[in-house]
């Protein structure tokens, strides 16, 4: 009988593996699962996802930045740049929690059609370094896929995990500012939710949206 059980468990453990092979999105569920999840900003972040999808995978898909929110089935789901499938369930992770965190935001905001706003990098990129503060994680240029020789992915979208770990550890100013330039080189323009809100054409949603966004970053 205990052989048996022992036969049946290598079963489907050999079958678990050949669908995580199969299935090159299990990837980012590895990283959610293995890594996100075991910091409590991740559980949080992630929760709120789940709370929502379930155990619904997170793709990659076909995407020009490295993670954006569609609308499935009538509800907003999270993917991933195909690109990043090569890079380490570390750095993955570490992309994962920013659209998890994107996620989060976008909900609080509302759908109100809200143009890119600075804060909102800012939002983001801060609430990730504090993931990788928790994570105990070795930032280091090896698993930094902005150092990737043959990939360019992380490196066009100015994502080198590495700098911006430095200068947060550095100096939260400074690391800011690096936050700043690289949506300015992205976007070629920068707009700040105070800038926005001196709009006069705003609707009452759009306007209520600004002042939660600057609540939630210029108050906390």
């Amino acid at each position: 009988m205990f052989i048996l059980r022992s036969v049946v468990a290598l079963a489907l453990l050999l079958m678990a593996a050949e669908s995580f092979a199969v299935n090159p999105h299990f990837k980012i569920l590895r990283a959610k699962e293995n890594f996100v999840k075991a910091t409590q900003l991740g559980r949080l972040h992630a929760g709120f996802y789940e709370n929502v999808h379930g155990p619904e995978l997170i793709l990659f898909d076909s995407i020009k930045t490295e993670h954006q929110t569609k609308m499935r089935r009538g509800k907003k789901v999270l993917r991933l740049n195909w690109a990043l499938h090569a890079s380490s369930h570390e750095y993955l992770s570490w992309i994962l929690f920013q659209g998890l965190v994107k996620y989060d935001l976008e909900n609080k905001l509302g759908n109100t059609n809200l143009p890119h706003m600075i804060e909102m990098d800012y939002y983001i990129f801060k609430k990730s370094m504090e993931y990788l503060d928790q994570s105990g994680m070795i930032i280091s240029d090896d698993m930094d896929y902005a150092n990737h020789p043959t990939f360019n992915f992380a490196r066009n979208r100015l994502l080198s995990i590495t700098l911006f770990y430095d200068l947060w550890l550095e100096n939260e100013r400074r690391f800011l500012k690096s936050v700043w330039h690289r949506r300015q080189k992205l976007s070629g323009k920068v707009l700040s939710v105070l800038d926005y809100l001196e709009r006069r054409n705003l609707t009452e949603k759009q306007r209520a949206a600004a002042v939660r966004l600057s609540a939630l970053w210029y108050e906390n």
